[in-house]
């Protein structure tokens, strides 16, 4: 039975999967600015998981949590952002773009279990 918000899950439910083979890493991977953090805010948002998608220039980003990012509108470590589409756990890696930050994109394929360029 779907619920009144059209299907989506009401913001704060639990986020645990039923089983390990019921939870998918994905990693955003590309140059700074392509839009990886914005895409995952707006995914986020279409899966009911927040209640609106929060903007770089705002500083209200679910991935960009840290000081330094807020003040630099850049990503500057990997964030995990989970979600729960039709039992299954997807748990979005943002990386970030900047050459100077290759560690955390490296640590970030590692976990994956597919990726987005």
């Amino acid at each position: 039975m779907a619920d009144k918000a059209g299907g989506r899950r009401t913001t704060g439910q639990d986020l645990g999967a039923s089983s390990p083979d019921r939870i998918r890493n994905v990693v955003l991977v590309g140059p700074g600015g392509s839009g990886k953090t914005t895409l995952v805010e707006t995914l986020l948002a279409a899966a009911g998981a927040i209640p609106r998608a929060g903007t770089i220039t705002e500083g209200s980003t679910v991935c960009d949590f840290e000081d330094a990012e807020r003040a630099h509108e850049r990503s500057i470590s990997l964030a995990i952002a989970p979600v729960v589409h039709r039992g299954t756990k997807i748990n979005f890696v943002d990386t970030p773009g900047y050459a100077d930050f290759v560690g955390e994109v490296r640590a970030g394929l590692r976990a994956a279990d597919c990726a987005l360029f």
